[in-house]
């Protein structure tokens, strides 16, 4: 789910949709920090139940994670001291759990 539809259109690769009841389908669900900052992760998370994996990654995502543990959230990965855009941790986070291949997450 992304909020900017520039980004959508720069991820063609990529399942990304405007529409957070989208994610009630995937099994797997790949946030960026940024949820936790403009305070969407919430709402993200109340259409996770079908998820059986769900990772928050990204250069924004350094903070304890004992909270999102307890929300559901199975992994949280940050980057110390480096700021990327979200979609160069998109597509970081796309490569390493895919092998290079995006379209091989979902």
């Amino acid at each position: 789910m992304e909020k900017n539809p520039q980004i959508i259109e720069r991820c063609p690769k990529l399942p990304v949709t405007l529409d957070v009841k989208a994610l009630n389908g995937c099994n797997k669900v790949l946030c960026t920090g940024t949820t936790v900052q403009n305070d969407t992760l919430e709402e993200v998370l109340l259409h996770c139940s079908a998820a059986e994996h769900i990772s928050v990654l990204g250069p924004t995502a350094g903070y304890f994670p004992d909270p999102l543990f307890a929300r559901g959230v199975h992994v949280l990965g940050g980057a110390p001291g480096q700021r990327r855009s979200v979609v160069a941790g998109t597509d970081f986070a796309a490569q390493a759990l895919g092998g290079g291949h995006p379209e091989a997450l979902f």
